[in-house]
């Protein structure tokens, strides 16, 4: 099935699954099968739960279910992008994202922008570097690979990264184009591309992108612009940088409106004009999104030739009685008030820079504190060394003291035990003459009279029988 006539069929293509294994295309018929799936995809993030996308009588309904199905994923607001000076009531541009499979996010930027659909279709379509540069100021180098076809090719960019010590990102991408009555889709995807291989001085990342540009009721001079972008850069780049960077995503679509107004000098001054930037939670309302903004009593346009349309000055609009001016009003602009913008962007955007690598660098040294080991010099490692030997001292010192502390407990308790051993004997003794007490003495007094008797009783016999012998020999 061609991608140029997939909108005339009722039966879309199923939506790829982003970020697989790059295809290689290898035929023109290739080519034409991985465009029609972008194309469809874009399509169905820009009906996805935003009222203010007006679908075509050629949207199938197999993105409508789609649409009703992704009820629960809401584009949701994050950031507001622009100077609020220049705005009367309204933001200039409001951001939403949308989580996907994957962990990678899928931003959105829409735009209201002053010009035709044709106008910003040739603008965006170019493949000029110079000239793209203007308004996609990130871009280093871009070129044509192939010509597929007269609306399909394939294009090499390059894009520096938010902070200069982030390598830049290079892209290899399918680029398409498809134009209805209402409706122009600018698209690319990433792709294998044998013939320009990865370069050592960059990162190859993938991308889904595209511009879808709607026409807006009675105002030829006035379109809608819608940018979605779900990049995966590839490589390790810091969290923060990555949600900085998806804030100032609508940034692309002031540079873009800057230089349609430096293209368009002659149109009539108005109000500045509103602009929605989306993000998309699982748990955001789709009453996040605001309805769409009806255009009314557009001025008549005369026009001079393709590229330059005035007013009538006859037909200018005023407040009061009754007449209104235009909603959606196309301001002025002189060169020297283009060139003006242009440089406060570039400085804004220098000092963004200079502030998020001022970040990094802090970052960093901390790191590195806290990683490498402090220097010390010469005095402070000799003192160092007489301190750890002082200390290794006083623990030798400690350790002998508490082995004599030690020794002296052990006799201590060998005392204790010798001590109460003689306690227990003693108690033992205590005991015995006790018992010997309670007992009757029979030698007591007896004893003493007996010991005191003796000798005398013994010399009285003696004598006696001594006096008896010697009488018998008488």
């Amino acid at each position: 099935m061609s991608w140029g006539t997939w909108f005339s069929s009722e039966a879309a293509p199923a939506i790829p699954a982003l970020f697989p294994e790059l295809p290689t295309p290898t035929s023109i018929r290739e080519c034409e099968e991985i465009s029609s799936n972008t194309l469809a995809q874009l399509i169905l993030y820009a009906e996805q739960s935003d009222p203010k996308f007006k679908r075509p009588s050629h949207i199938t309904s197999h993105g409508r279910e789609a649409s009703n199905e992704d009820a629960d994923h809401p584009w949701v607001q994050i950031n507001s992008v622009g100077d609020i000076n220049e705005v009367s009531e309204d933001w200039d541009v409001l951001t939403f994202d949308r989580a996907e499979e994957g962990g990678i996010t899928c931003v959105k930027s829409v735009a209201i922008m002053p010009c035709s659909v044709q106008r910003l279709a040739s603008i965006l379509s170019t493949t000029d570097t110079k000239e793209r540069q203007k308004w996609d100021t990130d871009l280093l180098d871009m070129s044509v690979l192939k010509e597929v076809h007269s609306s399909l090719r394939v294009e090499y960019r390059n894009y520096r990264a938010a902070l200069s010590v982030v390598a830049p990102r290079d892209f290899v991408i399918l680029n398409g184009q498809y134009t209805s009555e209402r409706l122009t889709v600018i698209y690319g995807t990433s792709i294998n591309f044998p013939e320009n291989p990865v370069s050592s001085r960059s990162v190859r990342g993938i991308v889904v992108s595209g511009f879808l540009i709607e026409a807006i009721d009675d105002s030829p001079l006035t379109c809608r612009c819608s940018r979605f972008v779900r990049v995966d850069p590839k490589g390790s780049i810091p969290l923060w940088v990555v949600s900085a960077g998806k804030k100032s995503a609508g940034k692309i679509l002031l540079e873009l409106r800057a230089v349609v107004r430096g293209e368009n000098r002659c149109r009539p001054e108005s109000q500045p004009t509103r602009s929605v930037v989306a993000h998309s939670k699982r748990t955001s309302e789709i009453s996040d999104v605001q309805p769409p903004v009806e255009v009314e009593n557009l001025p008549p346009i005369r026009h001079h030739h393709s590229d330059t349309m005035t007013i009538e000055p006859s037909l200018q609009h005023h407040h009061g009685n009754g007449v209104q001016s235009s909603v959606f009003p196309l301001p002025r602009t002189t060169s020297e008030e283009f060139h003006r913008q242009q440089l406060q962007h570039r400085e804004s955007r220098q000092q963004r820079e200079q502030e998020l690598m001022d970040k990094l660098q802090r970052r960093q040294i901390v790191s590195q504190r806290a990683q490498q080991p402090a220097h010390m010099t010469e005095g402070q490692v000799e003192k160092l060394v007489r301190s750890l030997s002082a200390l290794q001292t006083q623990l030798q010192e400690s350790t002998e003291t508490i082995r004599d502390i030690s020794s002296s407990l052990d006799t201590e308790r060998k005392e204790r035990e010798r001590l109460t051993l003689l306690l227990q004997q003693a108690v033992e003794e205590n005991k015995k003459m006790r018992s010997h007490r309670s007992e009757p003495n029979l030698f007591g007094w007896e004893a003493v009279l007996f010991a005191v008797v003796w000798p005398f009783a013994t010399y009285a016999l003696a004598d006696f029988i001594s006096g008896r012998q010697s009488r018998g020999r008488r």
